[in-house]
């Protein structure tokens, strides 16, 4: 098989991890598509129509929900579990992947609009500082964006989709290279600070607030849930045959 080149292989890993899988596409991914091209079409009328309040009961409810979630799916009993005694193994998978893009898309939304209609509100003295402001903002996004890439690309979009928790495995070997070389969560640290600077473009106090809060979350459930998955596996893995 011959193997993509790297501009595509870019172009799939931002699409995947706002949610959008193309590869195989299967009903499941075909309806998170298809709910993402409804979303684009009716934001005109979101922007004009939502207050500002509702934008950001909108980004705060789907911070609360995609968390829950997160952190609900990986115990004893958790939605992972339930998913595969209620579908099977295999297409419980399938519901978990799905239900993990709605909200990688539904956040970044959500995000977007809580920045655009809180844009200064209560940071009026800083508009002066504006234009270094979007300097600082692009240089923050622009690192985040550079990490977040090449960290999906040497993880791959299962261990992305927490798909390696779900099936308990790891899907690709892990190499301490790239990013992972020098920082040991490139995606939980330095893979936020696009959240920050997209906050510092919009001048706006809550969506700083929210990142802030998001981090905090990500630390949580890696040291709740996703390092003791990571331990167990290697473990495993040095056991002898």
């Amino acid at each position: 098989m011959k193997r993509k080149n790297l501009f595509v292989r870019l172009v799939e890993a931002n699409l995947e991890s706002a949610g959008i899988i193309l590869d195989r596409l299967t009903p499941l991914r075909g309806i998170v598509i298809a709910t993402i091209i409804v979303s684009l079409i009716l934001d005109p009328f979101v922007q004009a129509n939502v207050t500002t309040t509702g934008a950001i009961v909108y980004a705060i409810s789907f911070f609360i929900a995609r968390q829950w979630f997160l952190m609900a799916s990986f115990g004893a009993q958790g939605i992972a579990s339930w998913l595969k005694r209620k579908y099977g193994v295999a297409q419980g998978g399938d519901w978990y992947e799905f239900i993990t893009a709605l909200f990688f898309y539904h956040r970044s939304y959500s995000y977007s609009l809580l920045l655009n209609k809180t844009h200064f509100i209560g940071l009026e003295a800083l508009l002066p500082y504006e234009p270094y402001l979007l300097v600082i903002g692009w240089l923050l996004i622009s690192l985040g964006l550079v990490v977040n890439t090449w960290s999906y690309l040497l993880i791959g979009r299962e261990a992305y989709y927490y798909l390696d928790m779900y099936y308990g495995r790891f899907f690709k070997p892990f190499v301490a290279e790239g990013p992972y070389k020098y920082l040991n969560n490139p995606m939980y640290s330095v893979g936020q600070l696009p959240a920050y600077g997209a906050a510092l473009m919009a001048g706006s106090g809550v969506g700083l607030v929210l990142a802030v809060l998001n981090q905090i979350a990500c630390y949580i459930f890696y040291h709740r849930y996703e390092r003791p998955h990571i331990e167990a596996v290697l473990a495993k893995q040095a056991q002898p045959a």
